[in-house]
């Protein structure tokens, strides 16, 4: 079989009935405002899988590019390296540059919330403030080690 070939029949391969990527998704994200602070919800936001990546962090730039400019959300390296993207996806913290989006046909609508036991700002970004003071110390202390108040 030629080359060109191939590539025709890998296609189809791709496209095969036991393997149906569902082309909507609804993820349901964690929505707070300083402005309200007594009203949080959770939105429901529905998008097309074919049109962004694979990865959670692809779908909300998705939402905050095309469906709602509002949301709110840390992003950096892309990588998962830093750590910025880091929330509660589908009860499990993670960062949403390395976590896939299930494309299993009848998946549940992912929920998405900001890291649990810390104080939000807006949306999904949480004070990290507390994190990094925690983070220093503990730096100082592998590094000089010299004693270190628990």
């Amino acid at each position: 079989m030629s080359e060109v070939q191939a590539q025709q029949v890998e296609p189809k391969a791709r496209e095969s009935p036991t393997r149906k990527i569902p082309t909507l998704k609804t993820f349901q994200i964690y929505r707070w405002n300083p402005k309200n602070p007594s009203k949080h919800k959770v939105k429901d936001y529905q998008i097309n899988l074919k049109e962004g990546g694979p990865m959670v962090l692809d779908a909300l730039n998705n939402i905050q590019n095309k469906i709602d400019p509002s949301l709110t959300f840390r992003r950096s390296c892309r990588e998962g390296i830093c750590g910025s993207c880091a929330m509660n996806i589908d009860d499990y913290n993670n960062i949403a540059c390395l976590t896939k989006i299930p494309l299993e046909k009848n998946s549940a609508a992912m929920t998405i919330t900001p890291l649990p036991h810390m104080f939000v700002i807006k949306d999904l970004v949480m004070d990290m403030t507390n994190f990094y003071t925690n983070l220093r110390e503990v730096m100082i202390c592998a590094t000089i080690l010299v004693y270190c108040p628990p």
